[in-house]
């Protein structure tokens, strides 16, 4: 869960101009009352001393700064970072075990830098984190840079793969792909990551003390923090731990950090991924039913698209949910998300869903071809833009090859995979005890199969099931020792929910929050709007938290419209939420509704629970 390290930020930036409601423009042009922060708490003597951990040698190591490589980027996005000026990358030795710093085993942390343009204005450095976990960050020391050159005037932007990730020393899983039910792919999937000795020191907490590592080495007294999605509870988790060493943080879409793990986090991305699709994404194209003919409302909408087979028809699954997807990451991609909708539902599917009731079978692979053929004719005549063509075409192309890729696989029953992005799992599993109890996980998947019938078929029961804990959780917060630090968060995020993100705020008592009204983007700074960029700013350049506990901002136009238009609850100028459900009367007529039809279809009311029915979900999954 990760926002993209490709400059620039939003389409905020540039449709900033864009015609907005009579209350939206007065929040936008509002000012904002801002109340100084509260300095840092001097060091707590439980607080760490990293310094005092490790041995001189790597107390002392000198960072040999050298050329940037951003090899795993498309090549595009790597020559855009790569020409930001003054990009340095370096390696950082860290203890392979901080509980046991001075054996011995090390491993390495790779982290990049361009500083301050303002040195006259400079005020320290800026880590940034886009999330995962298990996200690469090297990139957003210049990413940062280019989104805004406000933040880069003033401070040296570092960027870091945390351990486990990407080109620090990185975790890699090896386990047996055989497995013939769900329960027993995530076990062997998580005994797989378990043989590697690597595995039990890839957390949060681990990296929190390197990060603290690298503020000694760079020779601050001070961290300044961005940190999107995973990143606010690892930002978090680094102000509870060295609440002194904590400066200027944003905690942007942020995961639930009241309960101790992140399972809450992803037990509620079911139902928020099918509130904005059902709230907020068809009344969208509902609005726009000369171009995606898909009726004149949000229910004719859903109607349509389920009479077509939804998601429980495994072709528009494989080759629709990952455009679906994306778009409730960034509402830029909503045409193209109507466009995959549309094209999907404006044929006729004959036998198509008993041709993919095995995924890779013969049927399903002969029907492929035919079915790509009709949904690219329906693109190729649809009134869309060129780039919303563009990306629906090149997301086709992806869940292609894909699809390829997993059809060998199957075929061929290979033993063994590599599972290149092992710190996803060894992170949100280890950093606080999951729950074990299988009973349980297959009464969460029912009842998301039932209440999120949309996209709680894209869950599985997931490797933390089988996955001892390295850590207690989320650090103890104790009140007078965590300084202020500032939360923007949309109404819609589907990755990061919006009641998850608010538990958080209730436990940073010394937080303040930005709120953006009527948006369904996940990472939204910098977001193009005097609003919320205004308070952000004036936060990381001046010190100044707005003075109000909330601050409610509008969110802009989606693409091809000139008003914001108001769905889900309201969120007024001063931050109070209303009417917003996690489940919303429409949202339960449109549940009614695929119940009826699953009825009719003869689809079973419990999910499958063959492991590759699981790996089809997993396949429409966009990769973050």
């Amino acid at each position: 869960m990760r926002p993209s390290p490709q400059p620039p930020a939003h389409r905020r930036a540039t449709r900033i101009a864009a015609g907005l409601t009579g209350s939206a423009l007065l929040l936008v042009t509002g000012a904002v009352a801002t109340a100084p922060a509260a300095p840092a708490a001097p060091p707590s003597r439980s607080e760490p001393q990293v310094a005092d951990l490790v041995d001189a040698k790597l107390r002392n190591q000198q960072l040999a700064w050298k050329t940037c490589k951003f090899p795993d980027l498309p090549k595009a996005t790597a020559d855009r970072l790569l020409a930001t000026p003054g990009l340095q990358c370096a390696t950082v030795t860290v203890p392979r075990d901080w509980y046991r710093a001075k054996d011995g085993n090390t491993i390495t942390v790779e982290i990049s830098r361009v500083r301050a343009k303002d040195p006259a204005k400079r005020r320290g450095i800026m880590l940034i984190n886009p999330g995962g976990p298990g996200g690469s960050g090297l990139g957003w020391s210049a990413a940062m840079q280019q989104r805004s050159p406000d933040v880069g005037a003033v401070y040296d932007t570092i960027g870091f793969d945390p351990r486990g990730v990407g080109q620090s020393t990185r975790l890699v899983c090896t386990y047996d792909a055989n497995a013939s039910t769900q329960a027993e792919a995530a076990k062997k999937y998580a005994d797989g990551c378990l043989n590697n000795p690597l595995t039990p020191f890839i957390t949060t907490r681990q990296t929190n003390l390197d990060m603290d590592f690298i503020r000694h080495l760079l020779g601050e007294p001070k961290m300044n923090y961005i940190g999107y999605s995973y990143g606010t509870w690892l930002g978090g988790s680094y102000a509870a731990t060295f609440p002194s060493k904590t400066d200027r943080f944003i905690l942007d879409s942020s995961v639930d950090m009241s309960t101790g793990t992140l399972e809450r986090t992803w037990d509620l991305q079911p139902g928020t991924r099918d509130r904005q699709f059902q709230d907020m994404m068809l009344p969208y194209l509902a609005r726009h039913d000369d171009k995606y003919k898909m009726g004149t409302t949000s229910m004719d909408a859903r109607r349509k698209f389920e009479q077509a087979g939804g998601f429980d028809n495994y072709f528009n699954l494989l080759f629709g949910a990952n455009t679906v997807i994306q778009a409730m990451y960034s509402t830029d991609q909503y045409e193209a998300a109507g466009a995959i909708l549309s094209a999907l539902s404006n044929r006729d599917a004959g036998t198509e869903r008993e041709d993919f009731r095995l995924p890779y079978g013969t049927k399903a692979q002969q029907r492929v071809p035919v079915a790509l053929a009709e949904v690219r004719e329906n693109l190729a005549t649809m009134d869309i833009s060129d780039q919303a063509r563009k990306t629906a075409n090149a997301n086709l192309d992806q869940a292609l090859t894909e699809y390829r890729t997993a059809s060998k696989a199957v075929a061929e029953g290979t033993p063994n995979l590599k599972q290149e992005d092992g710190a996803f799992e060894a992170i949100r599993c280890q950093d606080g005890q999951w729950t074990t109890d299988l009973n349980v996980w297959e009464q969460k998947l029912t009842d998301g199969f039932k209440r999120a019938p949309l996209t709680g078929m894209l869950q599985s029961i997931p490797a933390c099931a089988f996955w001892p804990a390295q850590e207690k959780g989320f650090p103890e917060l104790k009140d007078k020792d965590i300084p202020g630090v500032l939360f923007l968060q949309s109404e819609f995020d589907a990755a990061t929910a919006y009641e998850g993100a608010e538990a958080s705020m209730k436990k940073f008592k010394k937080s303040k929050s930005v709120l953006i009204d009527n948006e369904g983007s996940h990472g939204v700074f910098p977001y193009g709007t005097e609003c919320v960029d205004k308070p952000a700013l004036t936060w990381l350049v001046d010190g100044q938290l707005p003075a109000r506990r909330s601050t409610g901002c509008v969110g802009v136009p989606l693409p091809g419209e000139i008003y914001t238009y108001n769905v889900g609850g309201t969120i007024n100028p001063a931050g109070k939420m209303k009417g917003f459900k996690m489940e919303s009367e429409e949202l339960k007529q449109a549940n009614e509704l695929v119940a009826q039809l699953r009825r009719e279809a003869g689809i079973p009311d419990v999910p499958g629970d063959d492991a590759t029915t699981a790996q089809a979900s997993a396949a429409a999954l966009p990769k973050r």
